[in-house]
């Protein structure tokens, strides 16, 4: 009798030290993300990286339709947009620049210079072909802004995961330190500008002024691709953009994936915004 007792006791002990164990991984797993989160997001906002002298280089990014991915898939839009602002953060602070706002599914940076703006942008875009996104956003099935899609010409890839649409200005913003949140802010007419640019940019590019072109060194315009797209009116201005891409996924601008689809998406931009 005891020998049984003894054994199911047993039994039971060893059930509940894994139970124990399953239950302290997961919290540590939890705890580790938690944390890992918070670095990255402590590293992106150092004091030290904030622009504090004009000019400067405001960019502001977001995930293109997104209220229409979250309607699709809340689980899986969870663990993109996981990836995607460590992806952000991670390029945010090998750059030396700032995170300034975060928003659910969009961020404004502020950069020390157009340069620094645009390589941030390319390898930003570039990031999002590489980042291990869920399953369910990897089949030809998914929605247009996170279908995959290959080059009609080399077959090469376009579009992996989340599309990113971005807009940069340089100019002379306002800059305050906000003693409460203990962050740096920037407000004023070049901000509104990126704010304008990232609205009527194209899923998966990155929409520039002229005035960002201007000022860039010649190797960073011989390192990417910059296609005129128009003109666009900006207050009382008319003002000249430019997309630009990697050189290895410059034909986003030139290939259509799927032309019907565009018509029928609110977040893209009405054609009379940008004028060709």
């Amino acid at each position: 009798m005891w020998g049984r007792f003894d054994k199911a006791t047993a039994s039971e002990i060893a059930i509940a030290m894994v139970f124990c164990v399953a239950v302290l991984v997961v919290y540590s797993l939890v705890m580790y993300l938690n944390l890992r989160a918070r670095y990255l997001l402590l590293r992106s906002r150092e004091e030290k990286s904030a622009p504090r002298k004009p000019p400067l280089a405001i960019l502001v990014l977001e995930v293109a339709g997104a209220a229409q991915l979250w309607e699709w898939d809340e689980e899986t839009m969870l663990q993109a947009t996981e990836s995607f602002t460590d992806v952000v953060r991670q390029l945010v602070f090998a750059q030396g620049a700032y995170e300034a706002k975060r928003f659910s599914n969009s961020f404004m940076i502020a950069c020390h210079t157009a340069e620094e703006a645009v390589v941030l942008a390319n390898d930003i875009q570039r990031a999002m072909m590489d980042v291990p996104w869920p399953e369910t956003m990897d089949l030809n099935t998914t929605p247009y802004f996170c279908r995959p899609f290959q080059s009609l010409l080399d077959g090469l890839w376009l579009y992996r995961g989340l599309r990113v649409k971005v807009g940069i200005e340089v100019g002379s913003p306002a800059i305050y330190f906000d003693r409460v949140t203990t962050t740096w802010e920037y407000f004023g007419h070049d901000v509104e500008r990126a704010k304008h640019l990232c609205r009527v940019a194209r899923a998966g590019e990155s929409y520039i002024t002229s005035a960002v072109y201007d000022s860039l060194p010649a190797e960073v315009k011989r390192e990417f691709a910059f296609i005129g797209v128009g003109t666009v009116a900006l207050g009382d201005d008319e003002i000249e953009l430019l997309s630009t891409l990697p050189l290895d996924l410059e034909q986003r601008h030139h290939q259509e994936d799927s032309p019907s689809d565009r018509k029928v998406m609110p977040d893209e931009p009405e054609v009379d915004k940008v004028r060709r």
